[in-house]
């Protein structure tokens, strides 16, 4: 009896040790749990934090690079705005369709530079950020590691912390790093796009302004060979005239020079006389016709002048508001002419 008591007392102090030691064993892993989640949450802060800091937000690299690249299409803008303005230096008589169309390919050609060096700076601020996200997932494997290396946990979930709670932070930094890349190209190529639609129709409006010129260029010209033909002519005319003339006048020069008495030089000098006279006369005639020529060139000029300013007018819209002006004025001299006859 006393050996099956100590037998049963012996029995319920295993089962107490047991019992005790599961406890202790339950209230270890609570705490092992506990001291796990513990580290793990550090390290997801201290990653979040690291997230948070302007070496990450507020990228030095990114900043340098965004204000070299600002400073840098700011000035070739500058450039392609002065090279603009020299449109206005465009105007006859220098004004051809060559100087208007080497105008343009100059304009065209630092629109192209400018945008080579935003395409050029894009590329640039895009692999900056893929160095970020790399760096970024760098610093994750370090931590992650560490946890390891402390027994916090396993590679399993090590990998898993870093998909459900490390990567997010970085992908999401890459997102909104590629959507300002796309939001900057998108608005460099409305701009360029825009600009470029604007620059072709200044383009075409000079051009045919320098083609009206180009035009009233031509038919002056036309018009001054046509007068230089008429000029000629008479010039020619007048010279086979004066020839003949001249002619007759030497030979009654030699007459007199031959002559040996006072009659025969008084007779030829009578004729010379006449000769001269003749003379005269052809250039009086020439001095004329050279007139009557040359009095139609202004007419012909002016002419020309108005088809062109008419022309120029019309392309450059003015012409509505002439005629608007001119049938105020016609309007206002019929009322005022209205009233004179009632005063009257």
């Amino acid at each position: 009896a006393v050996v099956s008591t100590q037998s049963g007392h012996y029995g319920r102090v295993q089962l107490e040790n047991v019992v005790r030691l599961r406890q202790y064993r339950v209230k270890w892993e609570e705490r092992l749990a506990t001291w796990r989640d513990l580290h793990t949450r550090q390290t997801t802060d201290k990653f979040t934090a690291f997230m948070s800091t302007p070496a990450i937000t507020d990228c030095p690299d990114i900043k340098s690079i965004s204000e070299m690249m600002k400073c840098e299409l700011n000035g070739l803008m500058e450039r392609r705005f002065n090279k603009l303005q020299t449109v206005r230096e465009l105007k006859p008589p220098s004004y051809t369709c060559k100087a208007v169309l080497r105008w343009y390919e100059e304009v065209c050609q630092l629109s192209l530079t400018l945008e080579n060096t935003h395409r050029r700076y894009v590329a640039k601020l895009a692999a900056v950020g893929d160095k970020v996200l790399v760096d970024c997932e760098a610093v994750a494997d370090r931590m992650l590691e560490t946890l390891q290396e402390e027994g916090v946990c396993s590679d399993s979930e090590a990998l898993d912390l870093k998909n459900s709670h490390l990567m997010p932070l970085i992908e999401g930094w890459g997102a909104r790093h590629k959507e300002k890349i796309i939001r900057l190209e998108k608005e460099f190529s409305d701009e360029a796009a825009k600009f470029k639609a604007n620059l072709h129709l200044l383009y075409d409006f000079q051009n045919s302004a320098a083609n009206i010129w180009t035009e009233y260029c031509s038919r002056v010209t036309a018009k001054n060979n046509e007068l230089s033909a008429l000029i000629k002519k008479c010039r020619l005319k007048h010279d086979e005239i004066n020839q003949q003339l001249e002619s007759a006048l030497d030979m009654e020069m030699d007459k007199m020079r031959q002559d040996t008495n006072d009659i025969e030089l008084k007779k030829h000098l009578s004729k010379a006389t006449e000769a001269l006279d003749e003379i005269a006369a052809a250039y009086t005639n020439f001095k004329r016709d050279m007139a009557d020529v040359i009095k139609n060139y202004p007419d012909m000029i002016s002419s020309e002048l108005l088809t062109y300013s008419v022309k120029i007018r019309n392309h450059l819209g003015c012409v509505i508001e002439e005629e608007e002006t001119v049938e105020e004025e016609e309007k206002d001299g019929k009322e005022e002419g209205e009233k004179r006859k009632k005063y009257r």
